[in-house]
């Protein structure tokens, strides 16, 4: 989660609000202004990641795909051993050292 418009962060296109962080930009811009509530989905089917923000598909990727290994490969989480590769595990929620609030968090899987 993240202030597009007032965090250092937002000026990095890969790094705004419902993006796969470092490694795919949203595309569009359908953020809500501050002190509204966003609707966030992630979808992920297989190797096939879907972010949706607003009703609107901001991203779509497969890791499995030559694209998304070479973007690893460029990011920093080159090292970090099986990531983005697990389909199943832990969710974890972040800010960037900012307020932030979370509403209605739903996990399930999908058949």
């Amino acid at each position: 989660m993240l202030d597009n418009e007032r965090h250092p962060d937002g000026k990095i296109s890969s790094h705004r609000a419902g993006s796969l962080y470092a490694l795919y930009a949203a595309e569009g811009a359908v953020t809500k202004p501050v002190g509204e509530w966003n609707q966030a989905r992630i979808v992920m089917k297989g190797t096939r990641i879907e972010h949706w923000l607003n009703d609107t598909r901001v991203v779509a990727c497969d890791t499995a795909s030559e694209d998304y290994r070479k973007r690893l490969a460029a990011s920093k989480f080159a090292t970090w051993k099986g990531y983005g590769t697990h389909a199943k595990g832990h969710v974890g929620l972040q800010d960037h050292g900012d307020d932030v609030w979370f509403r209605n968090v739903r996990i399930r899987a999908l058949p």
